[in-house]
Protein backbone atom coordinates (compact mmCIF):
# COMPACT_ATOMS: atom_id res chain seq x y z
CA UNK A 1 0.00 0.00 0.00
CA UNK A 2 1.39 3.17 -0.95
CA UNK A 3 0.92 6.20 1.38
CA UNK A 4 -0.72 9.37 0.96
CA UNK A 5 2.66 11.38 1.74
CA UNK A 6 4.32 9.67 -0.90
CA UNK A 7 2.28 10.09 -3.72
CA UNK A 8 3.66 13.69 -4.71
CA UNK A 9 6.60 12.21 -5.36
CA UNK A 10 4.85 9.14 -7.44
CA UNK A 11 3.21 11.57 -9.53
CA UNK A 12 6.41 13.98 -9.94
CA UNK A 13 8.32 10.85 -10.98
CA UNK A 14 5.72 9.70 -13.58
CA UNK A 15 6.08 12.94 -15.20
CA UNK A 16 9.58 13.57 -15.35
CA UNK A 17 9.60 10.38 -16.68
CA UNK A 18 7.27 10.98 -19.34
CA UNK A 19 9.08 13.90 -20.11
CA UNK A 20 12.12 11.83 -20.87
CA UNK A 21 10.33 9.40 -22.66
CA UNK A 22 8.98 12.43 -24.93
CA UNK A 23 12.95 13.61 -25.54
CA UNK A 24 14.46 10.41 -25.77
CA UNK A 25 11.43 9.77 -28.55
CA UNK A 26 12.29 13.17 -30.36
CA UNK A 27 16.27 12.70 -30.23
CA UNK A 28 15.56 9.24 -31.44
CA UNK A 29 13.60 10.23 -34.59
CA UNK A 30 16.66 13.06 -35.50
CA UNK A 31 19.00 10.34 -34.74
CA UNK A 32 17.26 8.43 -37.40
CA UNK A 33 16.43 10.75 -39.73
CA UNK A 34 20.23 12.01 -39.80
CA UNK A 35 21.28 8.46 -40.07
CA UNK A 36 19.37 8.14 -43.03
CA UNK A 37 20.86 11.49 -44.30
CA UNK A 38 24.44 9.74 -43.91
CA UNK A 39 23.20 7.08 -46.08
CA UNK A 40 21.64 9.52 -49.07
CA UNK A 41 24.60 10.26 -51.52
CA UNK A 42 22.92 12.38 -53.10
CA UNK A 43 23.42 15.87 -51.72
CA UNK A 44 27.20 14.71 -52.60
CA UNK A 45 29.08 15.80 -55.76
CA UNK A 46 32.49 14.93 -56.83
CA UNK A 47 35.20 16.36 -55.34
CA UNK A 48 36.92 17.15 -58.44
CA UNK A 49 36.69 16.14 -62.43
CA UNK A 50 39.91 14.18 -61.20
CA UNK A 51 37.60 11.87 -59.40
CA UNK A 52 34.85 11.96 -61.65
CA UNK A 53 35.10 8.24 -61.71
CA UNK A 54 33.47 7.93 -58.30
CA UNK A 55 30.42 9.49 -59.96
CA UNK A 56 27.48 6.89 -59.44
CA UNK A 57 29.09 6.46 -55.69
CA UNK A 58 27.92 10.27 -54.86
CA UNK A 59 25.99 11.53 -57.03
CA UNK A 60 21.90 12.17 -57.08
CA UNK A 61 21.86 9.39 -59.37
CA UNK A 62 20.70 5.89 -57.39
CA UNK A 63 22.66 2.86 -57.31
CA UNK A 64 20.23 0.64 -59.85
CA UNK A 65 18.99 -2.63 -58.18
CA UNK A 66 20.98 -5.31 -58.55
CA UNK A 67 19.64 -7.94 -61.33
CA UNK A 68 19.54 -11.28 -59.44
CA UNK A 69 17.34 -13.70 -61.68
CA UNK A 70 19.48 -13.56 -65.41
CA UNK A 71 21.54 -16.23 -66.06
CA UNK A 72 24.46 -14.17 -65.11
CA UNK A 73 22.76 -11.60 -62.75
CA UNK A 74 22.67 -14.33 -60.43
CA UNK A 75 26.31 -13.30 -59.53
CA UNK A 76 24.20 -10.38 -57.73
CA UNK A 77 22.51 -12.48 -55.35
CA UNK A 78 22.68 -13.08 -51.55
CA UNK A 79 25.40 -15.42 -51.61
CA UNK A 80 27.18 -13.47 -54.66
CA UNK A 81 26.46 -16.55 -56.95
CA UNK A 82 28.12 -19.01 -54.89
CA UNK A 83 26.78 -21.97 -52.56
CA UNK A 84 28.77 -19.77 -49.54
CA UNK A 85 30.47 -16.31 -48.71
CA UNK A 86 32.88 -17.58 -45.70
CA UNK A 87 34.99 -14.79 -43.50
CA UNK A 88 38.07 -15.88 -42.31
CA UNK A 89 38.86 -13.97 -38.87
CA UNK A 90 40.50 -14.02 -35.96
CA UNK A 91 37.87 -14.92 -32.70
CA UNK A 92 38.67 -12.21 -30.65
CA UNK A 93 38.19 -9.65 -33.28
CA UNK A 94 34.49 -9.15 -32.56
CA UNK A 95 35.24 -4.86 -33.84
CA UNK A 96 36.15 -6.70 -37.58
CA UNK A 97 32.99 -9.01 -37.40
CA UNK A 98 30.84 -6.18 -36.18
CA UNK A 99 31.90 -3.87 -39.56
CA UNK A 100 31.56 -7.12 -41.98
CA UNK A 101 28.32 -8.07 -40.81
CA UNK A 102 27.00 -4.49 -41.27
CA UNK A 103 28.50 -3.58 -44.63
CA UNK A 104 27.73 -7.32 -46.12
CA UNK A 105 24.28 -6.16 -44.58
CA UNK A 106 24.07 -2.63 -46.39
CA UNK A 107 25.42 -4.23 -49.95
CA UNK A 108 23.05 -7.48 -49.96
CA UNK A 109 24.61 -10.27 -49.23
CA UNK A 110 25.21 -13.09 -46.15
CA UNK A 111 28.17 -14.05 -44.69
CA UNK A 112 29.42 -16.64 -42.71
CA UNK A 113 32.15 -16.61 -40.01
CA UNK A 114 35.56 -19.35 -39.86
CA UNK A 115 37.84 -19.11 -37.32
CA UNK A 116 41.39 -17.76 -38.60
CA UNK A 117 44.47 -18.65 -36.08
CA UNK A 118 47.66 -17.08 -35.43
CA UNK A 119 50.63 -18.16 -37.51
CA UNK A 120 52.36 -19.53 -34.36
CA UNK A 121 49.69 -21.85 -33.52
CA UNK A 122 50.32 -23.81 -36.43
CA UNK A 123 52.37 -26.50 -35.88
CA UNK A 124 55.71 -27.33 -37.92
CA UNK A 125 54.56 -30.89 -38.84
CA UNK A 126 51.38 -29.32 -40.47
CA UNK A 127 53.38 -27.53 -42.80
CA UNK A 128 53.41 -29.08 -46.59
CA UNK A 129 56.91 -29.01 -47.92
CA UNK A 130 58.42 -25.71 -49.46
CA UNK A 131 55.57 -23.52 -47.48
CA UNK A 132 57.67 -20.65 -46.42
CA UNK A 133 55.46 -18.32 -44.53
CA UNK A 134 55.61 -17.00 -41.38
CA UNK A 135 53.25 -15.28 -38.57
CA UNK A 136 50.13 -13.94 -39.92
CA UNK A 137 50.88 -15.44 -43.31
CA UNK A 138 51.33 -18.63 -42.21
CA UNK A 139 48.08 -17.92 -39.52
CA UNK A 140 46.32 -17.04 -43.10
CA UNK A 141 46.88 -19.55 -45.28
CA UNK A 142 46.05 -22.24 -42.28
CA UNK A 143 42.52 -20.32 -42.33
CA UNK A 144 42.28 -20.68 -46.32
CA UNK A 145 43.09 -24.36 -46.11
CA UNK A 146 40.16 -24.94 -42.88
CA UNK A 147 37.58 -23.51 -45.69
CA UNK A 148 38.86 -25.44 -47.89
CA UNK A 149 38.20 -28.40 -45.75
CA UNK A 150 35.15 -27.25 -44.56
CA UNK A 151 33.60 -27.02 -48.71
CA UNK A 152 34.92 -30.60 -49.49
CA UNK A 153 33.38 -32.05 -46.11
CA UNK A 154 30.50 -30.32 -46.39
CA UNK A 155 30.26 -30.88 -50.69
CA UNK A 156 29.47 -27.66 -51.35
CA UNK A 157 29.89 -26.82 -55.04
CA UNK A 158 31.37 -23.59 -54.57
CA UNK A 159 32.07 -21.30 -52.27
CA UNK A 160 33.51 -17.19 -52.29
CA UNK A 161 36.27 -16.58 -49.46
CA UNK A 162 37.18 -13.62 -47.97
CA UNK A 163 39.18 -12.24 -44.50
CA UNK A 164 37.59 -9.72 -42.31
CA UNK A 165 39.66 -6.84 -43.40
CA UNK A 166 38.32 -6.53 -47.11
CA UNK A 167 36.36 -3.73 -48.38
CA UNK A 168 34.54 -3.45 -51.75
CA UNK A 169 32.59 -0.99 -53.98
CA UNK A 170 29.26 0.26 -53.19
CA UNK A 171 28.35 -1.10 -56.17
CA UNK A 172 29.34 -4.80 -56.04
CA UNK A 173 26.37 -6.04 -56.73
CA UNK A 174 26.08 -4.42 -60.00
CA UNK A 175 29.79 -5.05 -60.73
CA UNK A 176 29.49 -9.15 -60.28
CA UNK A 177 27.35 -9.94 -63.46
CA UNK A 178 29.72 -8.17 -65.66
CA UNK A 179 32.47 -10.15 -63.42
CA UNK A 180 30.42 -12.89 -64.60
CA UNK A 181 30.35 -12.05 -68.35
CA UNK A 182 34.29 -10.99 -68.63
CA UNK A 183 34.47 -14.62 -67.37
CA UNK A 184 32.30 -16.37 -69.49
CA UNK A 185 33.93 -14.67 -72.24
CA UNK A 186 37.62 -15.60 -71.68
CA UNK A 187 35.80 -19.14 -71.06
CA UNK A 188 34.14 -19.14 -74.89
CA UNK A 189 30.54 -19.46 -72.67
CA UNK A 190 27.77 -17.32 -73.69
CA UNK A 191 26.50 -14.98 -71.17
CA UNK A 192 22.59 -16.56 -71.99
CA UNK A 193 23.51 -20.65 -71.47
CA UNK A 194 22.33 -21.93 -68.56
CA UNK A 195 25.21 -23.28 -66.52
CA UNK A 196 25.71 -24.40 -62.51
CA UNK A 197 27.47 -21.38 -61.83
CA UNK A 198 26.77 -17.65 -62.88
CA UNK A 199 30.48 -17.06 -63.78
CA UNK A 200 30.32 -20.80 -65.85
CA UNK A 201 31.37 -23.82 -65.29
CA UNK A 202 34.66 -24.09 -66.86
CA UNK A 203 36.89 -22.69 -63.79
CA UNK A 204 38.56 -24.15 -60.33
CA UNK A 205 39.70 -20.95 -58.51
CA UNK A 206 38.49 -17.26 -59.63
CA UNK A 207 40.63 -14.56 -58.27
CA UNK A 208 38.64 -11.30 -58.31
CA UNK A 209 41.66 -9.16 -57.27
CA UNK A 210 41.42 -5.69 -56.20
CA UNK A 211 41.99 -2.15 -57.35
CA UNK A 212 45.63 -2.54 -57.72
CA UNK A 213 46.10 -5.61 -58.96
CA UNK A 214 48.59 -5.76 -62.02
CA UNK A 215 48.31 -8.20 -65.15
CA UNK A 216 50.05 -11.05 -64.77
CA UNK A 217 54.04 -11.08 -65.39
CA UNK A 218 53.66 -12.74 -68.89
CA UNK A 219 51.11 -10.85 -70.62
CA UNK A 220 52.99 -7.66 -69.51
CA UNK A 221 56.52 -8.66 -70.48
CA UNK A 222 56.16 -8.86 -74.26
CA UNK A 223 53.50 -5.84 -75.12
CA UNK A 224 52.29 -7.92 -78.05
CA UNK A 225 51.44 -10.87 -75.98
CA UNK A 226 47.93 -9.70 -75.02
CA UNK A 227 45.49 -10.87 -77.35
CA UNK A 228 41.57 -10.42 -77.34
CA UNK A 229 41.20 -13.81 -76.03
CA UNK A 230 43.35 -12.70 -73.00
CA UNK A 231 41.94 -9.82 -71.82
CA UNK A 232 38.49 -8.41 -71.20
CA UNK A 233 38.30 -4.70 -71.39
CA UNK A 234 35.10 -3.25 -69.37
CA UNK A 235 34.41 0.10 -71.25
CA UNK A 236 32.94 3.01 -69.42
CA UNK A 237 33.75 1.51 -66.62
CA UNK A 238 32.40 4.17 -63.41
CA UNK A 239 33.85 2.15 -60.44
CA UNK A 240 37.56 1.78 -61.94
CA UNK A 241 39.92 4.30 -59.63
CA UNK A 242 41.33 7.50 -61.94
CA UNK A 243 44.67 6.69 -63.47
CA UNK A 244 46.50 8.99 -61.24
CA UNK A 245 45.88 6.89 -58.37
CA UNK A 246 47.45 3.54 -59.77
CA UNK A 247 50.55 4.84 -61.46
CA UNK A 248 51.84 1.16 -61.66
CA UNK A 249 49.65 -0.13 -63.91
CA UNK A 250 51.46 -0.14 -66.71
CA UNK A 251 49.58 -2.47 -68.63
CA UNK A 252 46.59 -0.28 -69.13
CA UNK A 253 47.95 3.02 -69.68
CA UNK A 254 47.30 2.96 -73.37
CA UNK A 255 43.46 2.41 -72.60
CA UNK A 256 40.63 5.64 -71.95
CA UNK A 257 40.58 6.41 -68.00
CA UNK A 258 37.57 5.08 -67.45
CA UNK A 259 38.13 0.90 -68.89
CA UNK A 260 38.97 -1.36 -66.42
Amino acid sequence: MISSTSRPYIIGACVALTFILFSVSANSSRIIHSFFKWLDYSDKTPKSPEHRNYLSATSGTRLRPADTTSEIGRASNSTLGFERVFVIGLPERSDKRDAMILSASLTGFQVEFVDGLLGEHVSDKARPPGLDLKDGALGSWRGHMNIIRRIIENNLASAFIMEDDVDWDIRLLNQLPEYARGIRTLSHIPSTQRQHSPYGDNWDILWPGHCGDVLPSTLTKDPSAPTKDDLYIIKEDETVAPKSAQTWLKALVAYPETHA
